[in-house]
């Protein structure tokens, strides 16, 4: 994941303390069978 600086200083963000985003993996053969991994993951930088 990359933001560019230009962009954050466009929507008012300076600093960011916190990145929360889903993450799910599936078999690219069966698009309906059930998920390797569906998680929330939260980094902290």
């Amino acid at each position: 994941m990359s933001w560019y600086e230009d962009d954050l200083e466009e929507n008012g963000i300076s600093e960011i303390e916190e990145i929360e985003f889903q993450l799910t993996a599936y078999d690219n053969k069966d698009w309906t069978g059930d998920y390797f991994v569906d998680e929330t993951v939260t980094l902290n930088p």
